[in-house]
Order: structure tokens, then C-alpha cells, then sequence
């Protein structure tokens, strides 16, 4: 008796992202045999690169068909942010800078406190503590992500006294400094007994 060929259907080829798996799946008969030694209907891969299988499906034991799929991998974009972190003051503001590899930026949150969000080197101006995330996709979504931690102290208060007058050749008066961090005094022009008192 005359034994048909088999008819084998396979998946359409796919794209993925790099480090994602794809589903294969081959019908038409069976047994299959996959190029890489799978033996059932549907394989995952993780190619590391486009890869091109094949598989053959026997029908009866006697006659083979063949088909092909290919898996384009899409390389997982690169993107580096600066500074990963920092400390301003409240109501000071700081320039973030991101670099990738295909110059597509997304900035989040989008809360108003960035001069702008699809750009690579935005204005920051937040008044809380904050974490910046700047993504960059490329082909078939493929994305990529670096963040940038804020944290936003609070100013100090100073007080430098009332003013004085004094006459020459009297002693000198003291000027009274208050507030909650270090001191410098100025001018520097050697009239103070200390410039960090």
C-alpha cells in the first residue's frame, strides 16, 4: 500500500527578547524529531542568538516531511543612569544623566518634578525622598531600566543677630550666630577673630 507523505505544519516565526523562551509547536503526524533531539509536538527555546530550527515528522514509520522556523533574538538594550544617588537640599534642584544604547528615554515617575520625562538629562526638583527610573525599549519592547535614588534634607535656619555700631578704637563687639549646622562667616578680610565659629 502507498504510505502518504506527511503534512507538518509549524509555528510562524517569532521575535523575542533576549533571555525570553518561545514556544515551537509541529503537527502533522508524528513522530517528530527537533534539529536540537526534542521529540515532542512543542519545544521551548532560549536562543542566545536568531536561530533557525527545523523539524521532521515521520509518518508510519516510512516517509518524512520537514519544516522550518526561526526565532530572531532582539538584544536587551544598555542604559546607565548618574548618579545612582544623591543629597540635596529642600527646594534645590539636581540634573540627572542617562545614557543608553539606542537613546530612547522614558523618565517616571512623572510627578512634575522633571523638567522633562523623554529626555536624557532632565531637571530634577523633588521635595520629598524620591526614586527616579529611566527606561529604554527598543524593537518588539525589549527593555532596559536604571534608577536614581534622591534624598531630600531640609534647610537649615540661621539667625546672625541684631546689627551693631561701635566706635573706633572701642572694643571690638561679638557677633552671635545661631542655627542647626556648621558656620563660615564672611568677608574672610582678617576684622573676625574666627571665620567658623
Amino acid at each position: 500500500f502507498v504510505v502518504p507523505n506527511p503534512n507538518v505544519t509549524i509555528s510562524a516565526n517569532q521575535t523575542i527578547c533576549s533571555g525570553q523562551s518561545a514556544i515551537l509547536t509541529a503537527s502533522g503526524g508524528g513522530p517528530y524529531l527537533w534539529s536540537y533531539g526534542a521529540t515532542s509536538p512543542s519545544i521551548s527555546v532560549s536562543p542566545f542568538s536568531t536561530t533557525t530550527y527545523s523539524v521532521v515528522v515521520t509518518n508510519a514509520g516510512v516517509c518524512t516531511a520537514s519544516a522550518t522556523v526561526t526565532v530572531t533574538v532582539v538584544p536587551i538594550p544598555t542604559i546607565t543612569a548618574n548618579p545612582s544617588s544623591a543629597i540635596i537640599c529642600s527646594g534645590k534642584c539636581i540634573t540627572l544623566n542617562a545614557s543608553s544604547s539606542i537613546a530612547n528615554y522614558t523618565w517616571s515617575p512623572n510627578n512634575g518634578t522633571l523638567s522633562c520625562t523623554n529626555c536624557a538629562s532632565p531637571q530634577a526638583c523633588p521635595t520629598a525622598n524620591t526614586t527616579y527610573s529611566v527606561t529604554t525599549t527598543a524593537a518588539k519592547g525589549c527593555t532596559a531600566n536604571a534608577i536614581v535614588n534622591i534624598t531630600v534634607r531640609p534647610s537649615p535656619t540661621v539667625t546672625a543677630g541684631p546689627s551693631v555700631s561701635f566706635c573706633t578704637g572701642q572694643p571690638c563687639p561679638t557677633l552671635s550666630g545661631s542655627g542647626n549646622g556648621y558656620y563660615s562667616w564672611s568677608p574672610n578680610n582678617g576684622t573676625l577673630s574666627c571665620t567658623n565659629c
